[in-house]
Order: C-alpha cells, then structure tokens, then sequence
C-alpha cells in the first residue's frame, strides 16, 4: 500500500487519506463546584482563648448558630479573642486533571451589639489545607459585624489565597477554612456581646485542559477501517 499522509499521535503513525482525518476538541474550559457546605465542625485551640459553642451549627442555613460570647469583666471593656472554628469536609470530586483557580468562602454571621465599643470582628480567615492553617488572612480587619445575620465573601475565582491546591487537596476531607474572631464588650451594665456564625460555605473554581480527539481512516491492502484515537 502507499502511506498518502502521516501523523504521529501518541507514538502512532496513521496511514490513510489527508480527508480522512478530522480533528475536534471536547470537554475543557473554566468550572466551579458551585457551593458546597462542609460536613465536619469543631474547636480547634490553634489560636485564641475563646471556645466556640456549637460548631456543627455552622454547617448550614438554618438559624442556629454556632456562638462565641463575651461578657464584660469592666465597664472599661474586656476583648476576647476566640479559637478557631474548623469547617471541613466538603464531599468534592474536582477531576484529577484540574487546576486549581480560585477559592470563595462565604460565611453568614452577625453580632449582638455593634454599638459605640461594643462589637465582634474578624480576626483571621483562612483555609485548611490537609488539616492545616494555611495561606493568606483574609479577615476583614477593624470591620464590626452588623447585627443582622449578612452573608459575606471572601476570596474570588483567581484567588488560590497564598497557596498551591491541587484537586487531591480541594477534594480531601482536610481541606477546608479556619475562622478565627475577636469581641469586645463594655458599658456600665456589663453586657455580654455574643457572636454568632449561622453557615459556612465554600466554592472551588478549577479548569480544565480540552483533550483532543482524531478520527481518521485507514486505507491498508484495499481495506478501510474507521477508528478514533485521543491525542
């Protein structure tokens, strides 16, 4: 037979007519997970002094909470700054081909009291990567809660947040965020400023390589097959 054309795919050099080839791409480009809620919450005293009451709570929307509370020892004020809350496990399968873009984390919160000295505000927000506090704080430093519960955001889809993420990572139980707060209270009743943490979400934006496909056809000894190979 005569070899009219060649192109070497995965090593394969395929005989055939230059018409028979045909080249297209499928699958590939920019995803997300879309928001996933974590599974497993807990205290961790990595930081801080302050137990979180009911981390679990934080797992969904559901108007309990997961709660620091800070009651006033002077009128002058007392600031207290709280353990991390620990929310992890986010049931992910990002394929093993991906790259990690961006993390988002979304958190639903609200104060007591955000009036004159009184208030809670973040302290650090962070991710937990293989059970690890990891990568840049993104807590709004300074900022008072409002006290009505509000979900904010933190992070963006080209945000890997200071560190490198691989799908195995993203798609482990351990990965997760790591949120730490800080309280005051203070006035002439010794109030008692109480943090509240409703749900914790998180969104994983990934991309994909496009994979390559070619079908040709095959003209060996009179006989034309048809198949497909992946490049």
């Amino acid at each position: 037979y005569n070899k009219l054309c060649f192109a070497i795919l995965t090593n394969t050099v395929v005989y055939g007519k230059n018409v028979g080839i045909v080249h297209y791409t499928i699958g590939g480009g920019f995803s997300n997970t879309g928001y996933k809620n974590p599974s497993f919450a807990q205290n961790n005293n990595g930081t801080g002094s302050e137990m979180w009451s009911n981390p679990a709570n934080a797992l969904t929307d559901n108007n309990s909470y997961a709660t620091m509370s800070n009651a006033a020892l002077l009128i002058g004020g007392t600031v207290r700054n709280s353990n991390y809350l620990y929310v992890r496990d986010l049931g992910l399968e990002v394929p093993a081909n991906a790259q990690i873009k961006g993390i988002e984390i979304e958190i639903r919160k609200a104060s007591s009291d955000n009036s004159g000295s009184n208030y809670t505000r973040d302290q650090e927000i962070r991710l937990l990567k293989d059970g690890i506090v990891v990568g840049t704080n993104h807590g709004n430093i300074g900022v008072n809660w409002p006290i009505t519960e509000t979900a904010f955001t933190y992070g963006t889809n080209a945000d890997t947040w200071g560190t490198t993420l691989t799908p195995d990572e993203v798609n482990s139980p351990d990965f997760g965020a790591a949120i730490a707060i800080t309280s005051r209270a203070a006035g002439l009743l010794l109030p008692t400023v109480i943090s509240y943490i409703d749900q914790v979400r998180i969104r994983v934006y990934y991309q994909v390589d496009a994979e390559t496909k070619v079908t040709y056809s095959v003209v060996q000894g009179g006989f034309t097959g048809l198949n497909n190979l992946n490049a």
